[in-house]
């Protein structure tokens, strides 16, 4: 058999193939590039304009995405959709199709999770993403309400009068999950609990939750300890030193169930937040002696884990409460010292601390944390100060361990007692 007979006239067609295909890719040969894009066909455009057909180039669009995970592969602006729905995540305002606009979700890309920020932000009363600040007066019974963005006040006006000061308000929650904090109050003398569902300034609705006649028994925390958009009410015994959890649906317990007792009554509930970052607030506790820092990961009513967080020995550090100071999405730990003045924090991430630092030192200690909450909405809590003596306010808009901004909000007369 003669080789160069049969297979000669196909490398010379290869040759010459090959020779074609160099001069379409570089330009070189007597064609007119515009007749081909007009063409309609995709495969002979060069959309990158890297000098290589969209046929023969792995990434059309030169956006470092190979065309085979490229969701918009001739789209430089675009190359992930995660519902499908034919936008791209950059153009789509809720990329997971969870109902919940991206820039309010913390999950934007998991549609099974979307601790939604709404409910994340707490004492805000009207539903605007900034916590509000609620104010008694303990001498005639008044009820005030402060709507705040940032250090300004927006609104600042009566709310009712309970003159009878047996009644105090002991929680403020979202109990019926419409994004609004709502008040909860006990009669000290009747042992009477009482909801106002609130609307801005308005109750849209109130009325007796139950009886517990025990004065002992205290309202530690209001949280959303199960995770549902509705806060919850965590219970403890003065005296016995047994824990109690209400779930709450609005103005009705859903569950009412013992949890531990702690007999020793060193142990003291200081804060509640999600420290481990799975949408459910966990309980914070410290011993006054000892100084041990203990948590409780939470599940509803059940203790999913608990354990013992750290020791800090001197008993002039006070924890100030808990708030998510960095944005992420994990509550942090606000410490106050009550001999020296320093404030400190602690970055929290899956229930452990991730970083330890100063804040600032304040040495008068006549000035005390009145409120941690989201003032601004920017997704980080600030803090509301409050001076014992003089009754000036002060507020921090926080930016993780620092101050992003600072300044005196008004002064009001010192019956008047910051509610959270």
């Amino acid at each position: 058999m003669n080789f160069y007979k049969i297979y000669a006239p196909l490398l010379l067609i290869g040759i010459v193939s090959s020779a074609l295909a160099s001069e379409l890719f570089w330009g070189e040969a007597n064609w007119n590039e515009s007749n081909w894009q007009s063409s309609g066909n995709s495969d002979y455009l060069d959309t990158d304009n890297d000098r290589q057909f969209n046929i023969f180039d792995i990434d059309d669009d030169g956006d470092e995405v190979l065309d085979s995970e490229d969701a918009f592969p001739l789209d430089v602006t675009e190359s992930v959709d995660t519902d499908g729905d034919g936008i791209g995540n950059n153009a789509d305002n809720d990329d997971d199709d969870d109902g919940i606009l991206d820039v309010a979700d913390m999950y934007p890309l998991d549609p099974t999770r979307s601790g939604d920020m709404t409910f994340t932000v707490q004492n805000d009363t009207n539903g605007d993403g900034n916590a509000d600040i609620l104010w008694r007066n303990a001498d005639d019974g008044r009820n005030w309400l402060w709507t705040m963005n940032g250090r300004s006040i927006v609104r600042s006006a009566g709310i009712n009068v309970i003159a009878d000061q047996a009644w105090q308000i002991v929680g403020r929650g979202d109990f019926d999950g419409d994004g609004k904090s709502d008040i909860l109050w006990r009669n000290s003398n009747t042992g009477r609990n009482y909801i106002y569902l609130m609307d801005g300034f308005s109750i849209k609705q109130q009325g007796q939750l139950n009886y517990v006649v025990d004065s002992n028994w205290r309202v530690k925390q209001v949280a959303d300890f199960d995770g549902d958009g509705k806060d919850d009410i965590f219970w403890r015994h003065g005296v016995r030193g047994d824990t109690w959890m209400y779930l709450m649906d609005g103005m009705s317990v859903k569950v009412s169930q013992a949890n531990l007792r702690v007999a020793d009554l060193n142990w003291e509930i200081v804060a509640s937040g999600d420290v481990n970052g799975d949408d459910k607030a966990d309980v914070v506790w410290r011993h006054k002696t000892s100084g041990d820092n203990y948590i409780w990961l939470m599940n509803g009513t059940t203790i999913a884990n608990r354990y013992v967080l750290n020791r800090v020995a001197s008993s002039d550090w006070t924890i100030a409460g808990a708030g998510d100071l960095n944005g992420d999405g994990t509550d942090d730990i606000i410490w106050r010292n009550q001999n020296d003045g320093r404030n400190w924090a602690y970055f929290m991430n899956g229930g452990q601390i991730q970083s330890s630092s100063l804040i600032n030192t304040v040495s008068n200690l006549n000035w005390q944390i009145a409120d941690i909450s989201d003032l601004d909405g920017d997704g980080d809590v600030d803090l509301f100060w409050r001076q014992g003596q003089t009754a000036q306010s002060y507020i921090y808009l926080m930016d993780g361990f620092s101050i992003g901004s600072s300044g005196y909000s008004t002064t009001v007369n010192p019956n008047w007692k910051v509610q959270n």
